[in-house]
C-alpha cells in the first residue's frame, strides 16, 4: 500500500549503513535492526510509517518531530526510553506500538499528536514526564499496569486529563 517507484520513498537503512542524509521524500521508514546514526526526520511530509526493528536501542529527541503525515509507528521492544519531542506534532498519527520494554516517555514526546485516540502502557512502564501527551484532543483511552502511579497522569496530559478513560490492565 506504501510501495511507490520513487526510489526515495522506501528506505532500508541496510541499503545505506552510517550515512546522513536529508529525503523528505520517504513515505516508510523501515530499519531491520541497526542503530540509528542520523539525527532526525524532522517534519518529513511524506513519512506515513516507521518501522524499527529489534536491534534498534535509542532513537535521539525529535527524530520524528512534525511528520505531518505519519500515521502507523511500531517501535521494538529493545527500546526502554522514548525521548522528549520523539514525534511531537505527528499530526496524523493514529496508532502506535508500544515497547514492551518501555520505562520512561520523555517530556513532549507525544504532544500535539491530535489524531492519536488510545495508548496502551507495558507493564514495565514506570516515568511518564510532564507533557507527554498534552495536544492530544482525540486521545480517550489510556490503559496502563496498576504500578504507575496515577499522580503521574494528570501533568503529562494536561487539560485534557479529564476528558481521557485511563484503565488499569
Amino acid at each position: 500500500a506504501y510501495d511507490s517507484p520513487d526510489i526515495w520513498s522506501r528506505l532500508r537503512v541496510e541499503e545505506m549503513p552510517g550515512i546522513q542524509f536529508d529525503c523528505p521524500q520517504i513515505e516508510v521508514f523501515d530499519i531491520p535492526g541497526r542503530e540509528l546514526t542520523w539525527s532526525r526526520c524532522l517534519g518529513y511530509q511524506n513519512l506515513r510509517v516507521v518501522r524499527l526493528a529489534g536491534g534498534v536501542k535509542w532513537i535521539p529527541p525529535r527524530m520524528f518531530a512534525r511528520c505531518v503525515s505519519l500515521q502507523v509507528v511500531d517501535l521494538p521492544d529493545s527500546l526502554t526510553v522514548l525521548p522528549e519531542y520523539a514525534f511531537t506534532d505527528c499530526v496524523s498519527l493514529v496508532k502506535i506500538r508500544l515497547p514492551r520494554n518501555l520505562r520512561k516517555i520523555g517530556r513532549d514526546c507525544f504532544a500535539g499528536c491530535s489524531s492519536l485516540e488510545k495508548i496502551t502502557f507495558p507493564p514495565t512502564f514506570k516515568v511518564l514526564c510532564r507533557r507527554s501527551f498534552v495536544r492530544c484532543p482525540a486521545l480517550r483511552k489510556v490503559e496502563f499496569s496498576a504500578g504507575i502511579r496515577a499522580r503521574l497522569l494528570k501533568p503529562a496530559f494536561g487539560r485534557d486529563y479529564w476528558k481521557v478513560h485511563f484503565t488499569a490492565v
